[in-house]
Order: structure tokens, then C-alpha cells, then sequence
């Protein structure tokens, strides 16, 4: 049986071989064919694809058929989206891998705004479905596919009006950075052997502040809270507390009060040391009149009731010099009835009080002086002593009063009132509709600006809010409502006795100040050369 053949099937176009069109009788396979091919039947060659026909191996004296270049799916379907966004439906039915490859394309066309096509985004939406499995999917079905959305938006112009890029150099940024720290859990291995530091139920004590009239505000007290935690971690801290804020022209101090753990020393950390501008001029920096002011208002405004602190029975008997004795909480204390918390006699200072010099022991500013002084005399001469034997000097460093004030636990009745008149304390009820049993006590400093103490039962707290200045000082006066400085002191004279004019010079008289100047300058010359030459002379 001679090898044959078979010729390349003729394409057909879709519009050739309609649908309805009468089926013919399929002609029977030639007996040459080999029996593993299946004969192609008209009318799927009308509707299909071109399918490649298989072929023998050609003879080796007969020329080979070459067959026609094949088309994809898609190609041989692209007429019939003459734009992206209409669909010209062909006049017969496609096949169904045509019309899925048809389907496919077109879904898969990008946008122009977005950059997304809706084939990758209903099979992130199915994804997303099948991942989660909520509870009837179809009801939040728009949900997700809207979240996919967001997650994969970009806007068209990045610098228009409606959508601008988030810099890391904006503020709200930054303070974000920095607050999403707190939310993160300490290290169980960075915790220290002994525990943390105890931290107050400041959510709780907001509640009094409220009371009070002073609030931060819920989220900002739980930021404090989150704050204090983390410091508690970082640092070999005791116990802790919010003391309050201070509030500054560019930015506020928030400001916490803790005791070191036994043994601990106190690292500091990053300070501020900012150039104060005032008059009178203050020669320290920014974190040092921070530091003063709060100890100002410590130990003017900060208040416990009575008993609640007691001195440390083994810090008895201890009495040197300049010694501060020790307070700890009284262990027994058992609390005051509501109705007493009311009476200023109930209420004492446990801060220690500062004194005029500034220090809260009072230190001998002439120790040093009459230190030198003794050294000074021990090398001076017999003449000096000889003549000073009848008359004795009053040494300053024994005859210097040194400074008191009020001892610890001084009751806050015992304070001065202030220096324009009032009591030193006010003391009021936070509401006067709930019985005296139950009230809340509010008690504040008129010349504190800010210092407020609160008290409920046994619940106390100090807090203070403000600008970190106390009353009007001396010098300093109101006047409608308006603080005015004190008066600048007098421009000082630069020439006491006035100014007194001198005479010109006469030719003559420059004339032989020029001449005598030039007479110096050759002598000073002349003396430095035999100078050079003695020296040359002893080297030979």
C-alpha cells in the first residue's frame, strides 16, 4: 500500500458554517488511513478552532506539504472586540473554550485609572472568602471585594488636592511612630529578676481628676498609662506616678515622679538644654529651671493626710549634720472618715521644705572661706601674726545663723497665708448635691496656679497643671486683668565725671612725636643686631 498524504484541511471562518446549516453524511475513512486517527467531522471544523491535522512522514522522492501557520484562540477571536469597552456579539455561537478565552481577555484588561483588572480582583475576592470562610459570605460580599479595593488603591495624581503622600517628617507621623511602641508587650527576658515597678491605677484616678476640674482626656491618660508602664520596664524603678504637666510655647513637659529600687542608680537620659531668655537672666539651662520649678512646687503643693506617712523607725537617732530624716507609708494607716478630710489640720507637707538658700539642707557658705583662710595663715609671716596677736577676727563661718524651716509632716494649717491676703488653702466639695459622707474634696492653692490635691475616702491624688509659675512675684503688679513686669532699673552712665575734650595736637608737637617714635625703633633695631652678633661670637 503506497504512503500517502493527507492535505491540510481548509480553515473555515465561523461566518462560513452556520449553525443551522443541514449536516451532510460523514464519509467513510479512507482504508490507508492508519487506525489510531479519528476522521474530522464538518461541522467542528466550522465551529472549532483550526485543529492541526496529523500527516505521514513524507516520501523521499516527493516534495513535503507544508501546512499553514496555526492561530491562538484568542487571535482568531479578536474581531470581534473592535473597543475594550464594547462587545460585538458574533452572528454564530463560539465554542465554549472561544467564549471562555473571550471572556477571559477581555476581563483581564487593565484599567487606565486604577491599574487593576477584574479578573485578579474576583479571584482575590474568592481568595479572600475561602481563606476567611465568614458566615454567609454573600452578605459581605461587596465588603471584601471594597477592602481589596482600598488595599490596592494609588491615586492618579499624588500631589493632587484631594489625595496628598503621607511624609515621615509630618508630626502626626512621628508621634504615631512613637506611640505604637507603647501598645508592644515588655520582653519577659529583658524583665528584671525582682518584678516591675508599681504603676498607679491612673485610669482610676482620672476619675478623681475629672472630678477635680483637671482632665487629659481619656485616650492621652491611656497613652500616660502605656508611658509609665514602658518606663517602669526600661528603668530600676520602685514605684512611680504622674506628677502632672507643664505646659511650654512650642511643646509640654509631662512629667513623672518615681523612687529607685535599692541599689539603683539613677542614668540619666536625654535632657533638654534649651537657653532660657528672661529677665532677670537665668544662667542655667532649660532642664535645670525645669528641675527647680518642680521642686518649688513639690514642696509648696504637694499634701497627704495625716498618718498616712510616718517616719522610718530605723532612721532614729541619726543626728548629723544637715540630715534629712526618712518617711515611709505608714503601714497601719487606715484611712481618715470623709467628712474629716475637709480640715486643713488634717493635712500635712510630706516634701521637704526649701529654704531661702535654695538647698533643702542648709549648707555654711563661708565653710570654704574660712578653710582658705586657715591655710593662708599657716604660711604667712611672724610680723603679720606679731600684729594682729591684740585684735581677734570674727570667723563668719562660726558666726553664720543657719537657715530652718518647717520640719516633714507639718500640718497645711500651720502654712503662711498668702502675701496679698487669703488663706494659704482653699478647700471645697466637688459637688454639693451628694451627702457630706460621699463628697469628693477638692483642695488647691490660690497662689499655685495650677497645684490641686483631690480626696475621696482613702483615695488621694496630687496633680499639677500649668505654666510652671506661681503667684505674682515682687515688682510685678495687675492692672486690668494684665500682668506687668517690674520696671527696668536706670540706664547705667558709661562716664561718671562727664566727658572731657581734648585739644588737638600743634605740627610742631607731632612732629617730634614722630622723630622720637623713629629714634625707639632705631635703637630697638640696633640692640637686637649686637645681639645676633654676641651670639654668633659664642658659638665660634
Amino acid at each position: 500500500m503506497d504512503d500517502q498524504v493527507d492535505a491540510p484541511v481548509p480553515e473555515a471562518t465561523p461566518s462560513e458554517a452556520p449553525v443551522d446549516a443541514p449536516k451532510e453524511e460523514e464519509p467513510s475513512p479512507p482504508s490507508s488511513a492508519p487506525a489510531n486517527e479519528t476522521p474530522v467531522a464538518p461541522e467542528s471544523i466550522a465551529t472549532e478552532a483550526p485543529v492541526p491535522v496529523p500527516s505521514a512522514a513524507p516520501v523521499a522522492d516527493e516534495p513535503s506539504v507544508h501546512l499553514a501557520p496555526q492561530q491562538t484562540l484568542v487571535e482568531s477571536t479578536t474581531p470581534y472586540l473592535k473597543r475594550k469597552d464594547v462587545y460585538y456579539k458574533p452572528e454564530a455561537e463560539l465554542h465554549e473554550d472561544v467564549e471562555f478565552q473571550l471572556a477571559r481577555s477581555y476581563l483581564l484588561q487593565n484599567s487606565e485609572k486604577s491599574e487593576m483588572n477584574m479578573y485578579d480582583h474576583l479571584t482575590l475576592t474568592v481568595m479572600r472568602v475561602l481563606e476567611t470562610r465568614p458566615k454567609n459570605p454573600i452578605d459581605i460580599f461587596e465588603s471584601i471585594s471594597s477592602e481589596i479595593k482600598r488595599s490596592k488603591f494609588r491615586s492618579v495624581d499624588p500631589m493632587s488636592s484631594a489625595f496628598r503622600p503621607a511624609f515621615d517628617g509630618l508630626p502626626g507621623i512621628k508621634i504615631a511612630k512613637t506611640q505604637i511602641k507603647l501598645y508592644e508587650q515588655p520582653s519577659q527576658e529583658d524583665a528584671p529578676e525582682e518584678g516591675l515597678g508599681e504603676i498607679p491605677d491612673i485610669m482610676d484616678l482620672s476619675n478623681l481628676w475629672e472630678w477635680a476640674g483637671v482632665s487629659f482626656g481619656r485616650e492621652e491618660t491611656f497613652m500616660l498609662f502605656l508611658s509609665l508602664r514602658k518606663l517602669v520596664a526600661e528603668k530600676p524603678l520602685k514605684s512611680v506616678r504622674l506628677w502632672g504637666k507643664i505646659h511650654g510655647l512650642n511643646s509640654s513637659y509631662i512629667i513623672t515622679e518615681g523612687e529607685l529600687k535599692d541599689g539603683a542608680n539613677d542614668e540619666e537620659g536625654d535632657a533638654v538644654n534649651g537657653i532660657i531668655i528672661s529677665y532677670p537672666k537665668f544662667e542655667g539651662t532649660e532642664a535645670q529651671y525645669l528641675r527647680c520649678q518642680i521642686a518649688r512646687i513639690s514642696a509648696a503643693t504637694v499634701a497627704s493626710p495625716a498618718g498616712y506617712y510616718t517616719f522610718d523607725p530605723e532612721d532614729e537617732g541619726n543626728e548629723e549634720e544637715g540630715h534629712q530624716p526618712t518617711i515611709i507609708i505608714n503601714p497601719e494607716f487606715e484611712g481618715l472618715p470623709n467628712d474629716s478630710l475637709l480640715m486643713l489640720s488634717n493635712w500635712v507637707h510630706h516634701v521637704p521644705y526649701i529654704l531661702p538658700q535654695g538647698r533643702v539642707t542648709w549648707e555654711n557658705p563661708f565653710a570654704s572661706l574660712a578653710k582658705n583662710n586657715e591655710d593662708g595663715d599657716e604660711g604667712g609671716d611672724d610680723e603679720e601674726k606679731e600684729e594682729g596677736e591684740g585684735e581677734e577676727e570674727e570667723n563668719p563661718a562660726e558666726t553664720a545663723e543657719p537657715e530652718t524651716g518647717p520640719p516633714l509632716l507639718t500640718p497645711l494649717a500651720n502654712d503662711e497665708d498668702a502675701p496679698e491676703g487669703g488663706p494659704a488653702w482653699v478647700a471645697r466639695p466637688c459637688s454639693t448635691l451628694s451627702p457630706v459622707s460621699s463628697r469628693l474634696w477638692r483642695f488647691v492653692v490660690p497662689d499655685g496656679q495650677g497645684a490641686v490635691v483631690v480626696a475621696y475616702n482613702d483615695k488621694f491624688a496630687n496633680l499639677y497643671v500649668g505654666d510652671g509659675h506661681g503667684d505674682v512675684g515682687k515688682g510685678m503688679y495687675l492692672k486690668d486683668g494684665l500682668l506687668l513686669p517690674p520696671v527696668l532699673p536706670e540706664i547705667a552712665k558709661e562716664f561718671e565725671k562727664g566727658m572731657v575734650e581734648q585739644k588737638d595736637p600743634t605740627v610742631e608737637e607731632e612732629t617730634a612725636f614722630e622723630e622720637a617714635k623713629r629714634a625707639k625703633e632705631e635703637e630697638a633695631k640696633e640692640a637686637a643686631e649686637e645681639g645676633e652678633e654676641a651670639a654668633e661670637e659664642e658659638e665660634d
